[in-house]
């Protein structure tokens, strides 16, 4: 599967190795089970997919703090877009 992800240790420890990764694969990721103690609980972050926008965020902010954000750009446009 090929796709945009966020630079891990793991994606740096693979990078131009893929055909190696690709033929490791279900040992790797039995490895990664046993180590986390089994498929219910959490695993090394093996890969983090993002899309093009993940490089945009800045900063992380609480969700009351992006809704009011959000109501309050909407009320400026929508203010601006009354007036013209």
């Amino acid at each position: 599967m090929r796709g945009r992800s966020i630079r891990t240790a793991f994606a740096d420890e693979w990078h131009g190795r893929e055909d190696e990764l690709q033929r490791q694969r279900e040992t790797i990721l039995e490895e990664a089970l046993a180590e986390a103690g089994g498929p219910d609980l959490p695993v090394r972050l093996h890969d983090a997919y993002a899309g093009q926008s993940a490089g945009l965020i800045h900063d992380v902010k609480p969700a009351k703090q992006i809704i009011e954000d959000v109501v309050r750009e909407a009320e400026t446009v929508l203010a601006a877009l009354r007036s013209s």
